[in-house]
C-alpha cells in the first residue's frame, strides 16, 4: 500500500494543492521612513536603525539563504530577533522572486515561519505588521482552535466529524464554497493573529478555519506551530516541498519532534472504537438507504473493486478489535506491574508490538477464506486500514453517531504500518534502523488502564522525512541554543552557518546576578525545612526592596507544592501577601490566562508570580519592564531521572549515539531551560532587572559554562542576605532615578515639541489674520452708503421697486467667525488660493454642514449658530421698536440690553494675536445674559 495514503490525515479536505505566486508586494510609503539595508546584495528594509548584532543575524540569515545551507542562529531576548529574521528572508525572498522574473524560472518558494505555540506567532504577526512586507499569508491552526460554532466541547476527531457532517449537509453558516475563494483572495495579505482571524470571521460570517486553509493555496509566508510539520499526524496539512523552514524558539525542537513521532493507544480507545463500529453497522443494517449508499461508494473505488469488498467482513473486524481488547485486559493481571514501583511499566524492543497485534487479534473462525478469520497480519494490514478508513468516511458525515474512537484506532494502525515502511526503506543503511529508535513501553496508570506506547528517541526521524522533501534551507533560532555542537548530532544534519550573538543592554548597568553558596534544592536536600524558611525570609527581605513585579520560578511542581505548603504553615506567604499579592501558576490550569492578567494589575503595587521551569511563565510570555524587575531560580530544572521515558533516552544515547553522552543530554535540558528562564528578566536594551540563582549547584563547572554568555560575566557569589542587600538597593535605586531623568527628558523634548507646534500653528494664525483684515476690509468698502432702514420699509422697497437688500455687517462678521473654525490645512489653503474670503468661507460651511467635528469644535459652532440668530433677532427688535415706543418699561429694558450688546459686539471686534486667548474670549461672548433672551421671546 502507499506509504503516502497512510500518513495523511482522515480528513479529505486536508489536501492542499499550492499555487504558482509571483507576485510580492511592499508598501512603498513605508520604505520612505524605513532604514534602507543592502546585506549580501540583498535589500532589506529595517523599521528602524539596526543595531550591530542585528545587523549580524540579518546577514546570517542572508548568507544562509543565499548557498541553500541550514543554520543555527543564537540571539538573546531583547535583541530583536524575530524581525530581523521577518525581515532579512522576506528581503531575500523578494529578490528571489524577482530573479525569477527575469529569467521565467518559476518555482513558487515560500517561506514557513514555525514556532511552539500560536501564542507566541502571535507576536510574530504583530511584528510582521510593522514591516514594509505585505506577502501572502495565512495563519494554520486546527477546528479546535477557529469553530465559530458551539459544539458542546467538542474536540479532536469528534470535532472533525461534527463539522464535516455540517458542512456535507450545508449546514454551516460560516461555510461558503463559492464564497471562500472571493473573500480569501480579497484578503490574501491580511496580517492576522489568530484572535483577530476569528473576528475576522464573525463580522464577515466565514469559517477561519477553511478560510486560511483557502489563503494557504497562494500564501508566500505560512505561519504554524512546528508540531504540525514534526507530528506525523498532521504531516501533509502543509505542502513543504521547496520551501525555507524556519523554527523560531527551537530550543524545544528536539523534544517536540520526538513526540511527534511517538504514538500510543489504550484499552478504553479500543472498547469504545468496538462500540461505535458496532452502532454503525447496526446502522447500515435497519437503514437500507445507508447500506445502498455505502456499497456504491465502496463500489467507485479501484482498491475495493479488486477484491470485491463484502458487508460481512466488518463483523470480523469487530471481532478483532474485540479480541485485542481482551489481550489488553489480561496485561493487568500479568506479572509486569510491581505494585511498588513509582511508574508501572514494562519496556519492550520495538518489533514486540507487531506479536502482540499479530497474534492477539485472530478470531479462530473455522472459515479461513474471509480477509480476517486469522486476524490483522503483515499481509492484509493494509486492506484493514482501507477498509476502517471507508466506512470513517462515510458514516461521519451521514450518521449523528460518533466515531472517533474507531478513528484513533485506525491512526494506530496506520501508525504501525508506516513503521514498517520506513523500516523497509532503510533496511539497508544500519544507522537508520527504525526498531533501535524506538521502545515499546506498556504501562499501567492510577486508574487502572492499559496503554502501549511506541515511544520515540530520535528527534532526527522528523527532520530526515522534512529534509527528503526538497527544502530549500532549514533555520533553528532561539536565545537558548546553547551548547551549539549538540545540534548537528541530535538531529542528523548538517548546519553550516552558525551564529551566537552578544546582547544588546550594558551587562554592568542593567543586571545584576547572584548564585547563592549554600541553598541545595536537589532530590536529596529539598526537604530540609530551615533550609525552605531561610528560603522564604529572604524572598521576603527582597520584595520590600525590589519594586514591580518579581518571577519565582521552581524545578518542577512537587518542589513548588512542596515550598508552599511549608511557607503556609509559618505564616510566610501571609507575611508575603502583606508585601506583595502572590499568585501561583497551577499545573494544566485553563485559568492561566486570569492569574495572568490579575498579575499585571497588582505589578505597581506589587506582584509575586510563582511558576516552574518549561511552564506557560518561561515559555514565550513576554513580561517586560515592571512586569518582572527580578527573578529567583529555586533549584536546577533536571529531568526527573525516576521517568521512564528520561531512563529510556540515557540508555539509548550510551548505547547508539556518538558525539552526545547521555550525561551532557541531561545536563543540556537543565541548561536550556534554566537560560529560558533568565531571559524573562531582560526583554529590551532599556530593561533592567536582578537575577537570583537559589541553588550552589549553579556553580559546578557544566552548569556555570553553559548559562548564556550574556549575562555570565554580571553573576557575584552571594552567601547572605546582608552580603547583598546594599548592592541591591543601590542598583534599584540608581535605575529609578536614571528612569526618572529620562522621563523628566522626555517630557521636556515633549513641551518642547508642543511649544514648537504652537509656534507654527500662531504663525498660520497670525499670516492668515493680515491676509484675511486685508480682504475683510476690501469686502467692506463694497458695502452701499444708506440710510438705515426698518424692516417694514424694507419690504415695502422690495416690493414695489424691487430692491434686494443684503446684511453686509453680519455677513463679513460671520466670515470673520467661520475663519477662526478653519483647520490649519483650510487656513493654508485660504492664504495660497487667489480667492475671495466669502467663496471661500461658502465652501467651508458647505462642508462643516456635512462634518462631524469634536465636541469641543461641535459646542462652538452650536454657539455660532445661537449668537448669529439672537443678533438677527436683536438687529431686528432694534428697528422695530418704534412699534413698542408705548412700553415704557420694557423699552428701558430694551436700551439696558442694548447698552449690554453694544459692548459686547465691540468686545468681539477686538483682534486676539493669541489663538488659546482668542478661544477663551470667544467661549466668553457665548455667555449671553439671560434678560436678553427673555425680552426676545416676549417680544416676538
Amino acid at each position: 500500500m502507499n506509504k503516502q495514503n497512510h500518513i495523511k490525515l482522515m480528513d479529505e479536505d486536508s489536501q492542499i494543492q499550492q499555487a504558482i505566486n509571483l507576485d510580492f508586494d511592499i508598501d512603498q510609503k513605508l520604505c520612505q521612513k524605513q532604514e534602507k539595508l543592502n546585506l549580501e546584495n540583498t535589500v532589506i528594509y529595517f523599521p528602524h536603525k539596526p543595531y550591530d548584532v542585528q545587523i549580524k543575524y540579518m546577514e546570517s540569515v542572508v548568507q544562509i539563504l543565499d548557498k541553500k545551507f541550514n543554520g543555527l542562529l543564537e540571539s538573546p531576548t531583547g535583541t530583536g530577533k524575530t524581525l530581523c529574521l521577518l525581515c532579512s528572508s522576506m528581503g531575500w525572498l523578494k529578490k528571489h522572486r524577482e530573479e525569477q522574473l527575469k529569467s521565467n524560472n518559476s518555482n513558487n518558494l515560500k517561506i514557513i515561519y514555525a514556532s511552539r505555540t500560536h501564542s507566541q506567532l502571535k507576536q510574530v504577526a504583530q511584528e510582521l505588521k510593522r514591516t514594509v512586507y505585505k506577502p501572502n499569508i495565512s495563519m494554520i491552526g486546527s477546528r479546535d482552535q477557529y469553530c465559530l460554532k458551539n459544539f458542546q466541547n467538542l474536540k479532536g476527531n469528534s470535532l472533525i466529524q461534527a463539522c464535516r457532517k455540517l458542512v456535507k449537509g450545508k449546514k454551516c453558516q460560516f461555510y461558503d464554497k463559492e464564497f471562500l475563494p472571493i473573500i480569501a483572495a480579497a484578503n490574501s495579505k491580511l496580517i492576522n493573529t489568530l484572535e483577530e482571524t476569528k473576528q475576522f470571521g464573525f463580522k464577515n460570517e466565514v469559517c477561519p478555519y477553511y478560510f486560511e486553509r483557502e489563503r494557504l493555496i497562494n500564501a508566500d509566508l505560512i505561519m504554524i506551530p512546528y508540531n504540525y510539520l514534526l507530528d506525523n499526524e498532521f504531516s501533509n496539512i502543509v505542502d513543504v516541498k521547496n520551501s525555507i523552514i524556519i523554527f523560531d524558539e527551537a530550543h524545544n525542537v528536539p523534544s517536540t519532534a520526538e513526540d511527534g513521532q511517538s504514538f500510543y493507544i489504550n484499552d478504553n480507545i479500543v472498547q469504545e472504537a468496538k462500540k461505535e463500529l458496532e452502532r454503525w453497522l447496526k446502522s447500515l443494517d435497519e437503514i437500507p438507504d445507508f447500506l445502498t449508499g455505502f456499497q456504491n461508494v465502496l463500489s467507485q473505488k479501484k482498491q475495493f473493486s479488486k477484491i470485491g469488498i463484502k458487508i460481512n467482513e466488518y463483523e470480523e473486524i469487530v471481532q478483532t478489535i474485540e479480541a485485542f481488547l481482551k489481550f489488553l485486559k489480561s496485561l493487568l493481571e500479568s506479572t509486569y506491574f510491581n505494585s511498588y514501583d513509582i511508574e508501572q511499566c514494562k519496556v519492550f524492543n520495538a518489533q514486540q508490538i507487531f506479536n502482540f497485534l499479530y497474534e492477539n487479534t485472530s478470531i479462530n473462525k473455522k472459515n479461513n477464506d474471509s480477509l480476517f478469520s486469522n486476524g490483522i497480519n503483515e499481509n492484509n494490514i493494509s486492506i484493514y486500514i482501507e477498509y476502517c478508513q471507508a466506512i470513517i468516511n462515510y458514516m461521519s458525515e451521514i450518521s449523528p453517531l460518533e466515531g472517533s474512537n474507531l478513528q484513533s484506532w485506525t491512526r494506530f494502525l496506520m501508525n504501525l504500518d508506516n513503521f514498517t515502511q520506513d523500516n523497509e526503506d532503510n533496511q539497508d543503511n544500519e544507522q537508520l534502523n527504525y526498531y533501535d529508535f524506538y521502545k515499546l513501553v506498556v504501562k499501567k496508570n492510577n486508574q487502572n488502564q492499559i496503554s502501549l506506547n511506541m515511544w520515540c528517541l530520535d528527534p532526527s526521524l522528523a527532520f530526515k522525512k522534512l529534509l527528503s522533501q526538497n527544502i530549500h534551507s532549514i533555520i533553528l533560532t532561539s536565545g537558548t541554543l546553547s551548547p551549539m555542537e549538540s545540534w548537528q548530532s541530535e538531529l542528523k544534519m548538517e548546519f553550516q552557518i552558525q551564529l551566537s550573538n552578544k546582547h544588546v543592554i550594558d551587562i554592568t548597568k542593567n543586571v545584576r546576578a547572584f548564585v547563592h553558596q549554600i541553598y541545595d534544592f536537589s532530590y536529596n536536600n529539598r526537604n530540609d525545612e530551615k533550609q525552605i524558611i531561610k528560603l522564604g525570609e529572604t524572598l521576603l527581605n527582597f520584595a520590600q526592596i525590589i519594586k514591580g513585579g518579581i518571577i519565582v520560578v521552581f524545578s518542577s511542581y512537587t518542589l513548588m507544592q512542596q515550598i508552599q505548603k511549608k511557607w503556609s504553615n509559618q505564616k510566610l506567604i501571609w507575611r508575603l501577601n502583606e508585601v506583595k499579592k502572590c499568585l501561583w501558576e497551577e499545573q494544566g490550569s485553563s485559568q492561566f490566562h486570569n492569574t495572568l492578567e490579575v498579575f499585571k494589575q497588582n505589578v505597581q503595587k506589587g506582584a509575586i508570580l510563582f511558576a516552574i521551569h518549561r511552564g506557560k511563565v518561561t515559555e514565550g510570555i513576554d513580561l517586560p519592564d515592571d512586569l518582572c524587575r527580578a527573578i529567583f531560580l529555586i533549584g536546577i530544572p533536571y529531568p526527573p531521572l525516576q521517568d521512564q521515558k528520561v531512563k529510556l533516552k540515557k540508555e539509548y544515547l550510551d548505547k547508539h549515539r556518538q558525539g552526545l553522552s547521555s550525561k551532557d543530554w541531561y545536563d543540556q535540558q537543565a541548561i536550556r531551560a534554566t537560560n529560558q528562564a533568565i531571559g524573562r528578566a531582560v526583554r529590551h536594551i532599556n530593561d533592567y532587572g536582578a537575577i537570583f540563582l537559589c541553588d550552589k549547584r549553579f556553580q559546578w563547572s557544566n552548569m556555570k559554562n553553559g548559562i548564556s554568555k550574556w549575562v555570565q560575566p554580571a553573576i557575584k557569589p552571594w552567601r547572605t542576605d546582608q552580603d547583598i542587600d546594599e548592592n541591591i538597593k543601590l542598583f534599584f535605586q540608581r535605575q529609578t532615578q536614571q528612569r526618572n531623568v529620562i522621563m523628566h527628558q522626555n517630557i521636556e523634548n515633549q513641551q518642547i515639541n508642543q511649544n514648537s507646534q504652537e509656534q507654527v500653528q500662531r504663525n498660520i494664525y497670525q499670516e492668515t489674520q493680515n491676509q484675511f483684515n486685508q480682504s475683510f476690509r476690501q469686502s467692506s468698502e463694497k458695502q452701499p452708503q444708506h440710510k438705515f432702514q426698518s424692516q417694514q420699509q424694507q419690504k415695502q422697497n422690495q416690493q414695489k421697486f424691487g430692491i434686494q437688500y443684503k446684511d453686509y455687517h453680519n455677513n463679513n462678521q460671520k466670515q470673520k467667525w467661520l475663519l477662526d473654525e478653519l483647520s490649519d490645512q483650510d487656513m493654508k489653503q485660504f492664504i495660497d488660493q487667489d480667492e475671495e474670503p466669502s467663496s471661500i468661507l461658502q465652501k467651508y460651511e458647505l462642508v462643516d454642514q456635512k462634518q462631524e467635528f469634536n465636541s469641543e469644535e461641535s459646542s462652538d459652532q452650536s454657539d455660532f449658530q445661537k449668537e448669529s440668530q439672537e443678533q438677527s433677532d436683536f438687529q431686528e427688535e432694534s428697528q422695530d421698536q418704534s412699534e413698542f415706543s408705548q412700553e415704557s418699561s420694557e423699552q428701558s429694558e430694551f436700551s439696558q440690553e442694548s447698552s449690554q450688546q453694544f459692548q459686547y459686539s465691540k468686545e468681539s471686534s477686538q483682534d486676539y494675536s493669541d489663538p488659546k486667548e482668542a478661544q477663551r474670549q470667544k467661549k466668553i461672548k457665548y455667555n449671553k445674559p439671560q434678560q436678553y433672551q427673555k425680552r426676545k421671546y416676549r417680544l416676538n
